[in-house]
């Protein structure tokens, strides 16, 4: 087994490696990273929101410029 050396790690051994993982980010709190899902979600479901509303007005913009277009032109002679 890749374990199979556990048992003879002292407390004092087994601390210093979990302080270490701490230390280093590998290792935290159940709740930090609830958190940081949670916010994840959030920023996630704002950014699909945005993305829908933006849509939107690309329709409504092309509707726009469609009527814009349709719009017969005068010359500037015909307007004297």
């Amino acid at each position: 087994m890749v374990l199979e050396w556990l048992p003879n790690i002292g407390a004092a051994s087994l601390l210093a490696i979990v302080i270490l993982l701490i230390l280093s980010g590998r290792l935290i709190p159940r709740q930090l990273l609830l958190d940081m899902i949670a916010e994840r979600d959030a920023w996630k479901n704002l950014a699909l929101e945005l993305l829908s509303q933006n849509k939107k007005m690309m329709v409504t913009s092309e509707v726009v410029a469609d009527v814009v277009n349709a719009i017969p032109v005068q010359k500037s002679e015909e307007i004297l």
